[in-house]
């Protein structure tokens, strides 16, 4: 396991509105909750350091379109009902997973990706300004 996961506020509040989507017995957010939980999962379970642009895999890509900072997105086996993505970022003086958002591209195709570089981007900045904000309370 990498030393620890955490996020920005954005994404535990994204991840609070699914459960309380998929609680209340929507299909869709079950079933994204399910696959979102999966690559969470995955990234506590099975990875043990930050990846290099060369070790590329199915579950876990560079996003190319990221353009400040490098960013990852998770993905999951094929699933006809979604295609959820969870962009994350390994900051270079730690050990850590920050999670920054996810997205269920499946009625998006690639566009997706157009906007993940500058979300990823703000959020990024968000959470070292929560962090130091943290660290000065």
């Amino acid at each position: 396991m990498l030393v620890q996961l955490d996020w920005p506020r954005a994404f535990g509040d994204q991840l609070d509105r699914l459960d309380e989507k998929a609680k209340s017995g929507d299909k869709q957010a079950k079933l994204v909750k399910e696959l979102v939980d999966a690559q969470l999962k995955f990234l506590n379970d099975e990875l043990f350091e930050p990846p290099s642009r060369d070790e590329e895999s199915k579950i876990l890509r560079w996003v190319r379109q990221s353009k400040k900072n490098q960013v990852w997105r998770v993905s999951h086996e094929y699933n006809p009902g979604a295609a959820v993505r969870t962009i994350v970022w390994f900051p270079a003086d730690n050990q850590a997973v920050i999670l920054l958002f996810y997205g269920n591209k499946l009625h998006m195709g690639d566009i997706f990706y157009d906007t993940v570089g500058d979300r990823a981007d703000h959020l990024i900045t968000q959470y070292l300004k929560e962090i130091e904000g943290d660290k000065n309370a």
